[in-house]
């Protein structure tokens, strides 16, 4: 308003002459004019301060990922894959498995039923003391059960986890990747991160499919920031140890490495950041253009 004011004064005096003052105002096509150049200014400006909430009729893998509730997999350019077991431990199978991640130097994440581990807590020690990421993934694996019982089994495995290795989880994996919004709802409340795995990945070694359909179901599949789904309890899991043995070289030849599920969390973090931090520059790069543009026209148009 000031500002205003004191450009309209300098115009009258600089218009006046022989005591006759000549004074000028905005026409109606002016008006229309600024008006027309500050609607779109306006509307960046809002969606600069708009906070997006997505409305779903039916919650899905879209809302929640969005959301930040379930994860799937990552972006990302990087070669990275997340190596996750189910079902475990097996006194056997997991030996295994451990075995050959110890020979190739890789790394990752077991999602563990709380009974098995209570039946070998030196492998739980084993996986913990190897770098390995401990997960749950229900105590007794129920098939179907309500929220109630099911937060029930999550804090069982975790107190054993814990007994045994002073460390508690914050990712979960759903019995059969099945989950409900009230499961979901429930689990959040909770401070845990849902954990599924890409649906191309899913081994189906529980099913003993082959030793070599298994590794074409990886190596065909896998890209960069993937999460592959394997079982190291529940059955006989030779074929997976077999497989592993051939998979891990291969894609190691690749270029890929292989990290926990909450390692593949961290670069998927820090990849939005950035993306934030360039939406933000980008967005205040034109917000700061259209103000100046402003500023000149209006100057441009009293003058």
């Amino acid at each position: 308003m000031h500002f205003y004011y004191l450009l309209k004064r300098k115009h009258f005096f600089a218009n006046s002459s022989n005591n006759k003052v000549r004074k000028k105002f905005w026409g109606r096509e002016d008006l229309k004019k600024v008006l027309l150049f500050l609607l779109p200014l306006c509307l960046v400006t809002v969606s600069f301060f708009y906070v997006k909430a997505s409305t779903y009729d039916n919650k899905g893998r879209k809302y929640y990922e969005e959301a930040g509730q379930i994860l799937w997999e990552i972006q990302t350019e990087e070669k990275i894959i997340a190596l996750t077991f189910d079902d475990g431990p097996h006194r056997t199978y997991t030996a295994d498995v451990l075995d050959v991640l110890d020979k190739y130097q890789a790394k990752a994440t077991f999602f563990i039923v709380g009974q098995n581990a209570e039946k070998n807590p030196e492998l739980i020690s084993r996986m913990y003391d190897e770098g390995h990421e401990l997960a749950n993934h229900t105590y007794t694996h129920p098939l179907k059960t309500n929220v109630s019982n099911l937060m029930k089994e999550i804090d069982q495995t975790n107190a054993t986890l814990y007994s045994i290795t002073g460390f508690k989880p914050t990712l979960f994996r759903p019995v059969e990747g099945q989950f409900s919004d009230a499961m979901i709802d429930a689990i959040a409340k909770e401070g845990y991160k849902v954990v599924m795995w890409s649906w191309h990945l899913d081994t189906l070694d529980w099913k003993s499919p082959g030793v070599n359909r298994i590794v074409n179901t990886v190596l065909k599949g896998v890209k960069a920031g993937n999460i592959v789904l394997f079982h190291d309890g529940g059955g006989n899991r030779a074929q997976t140890v077999k497989a592993l043995e051939q998979i891990l070289p291969e894609l190691e030849k690749q270029g890929y490495r292989f990290v926990t599920v909450s390692e593949l969390l961290e670069v998927q973090m820090a990849h939005k950041k950035m993306e934030k931090n360039s939406s933000v520059e980008s967005l205040l790069s034109t917000l700061l253009f259209m103000v100046l543009s402003l500023y000149v026209k209006v100057i441009l148009t009293i003058f």
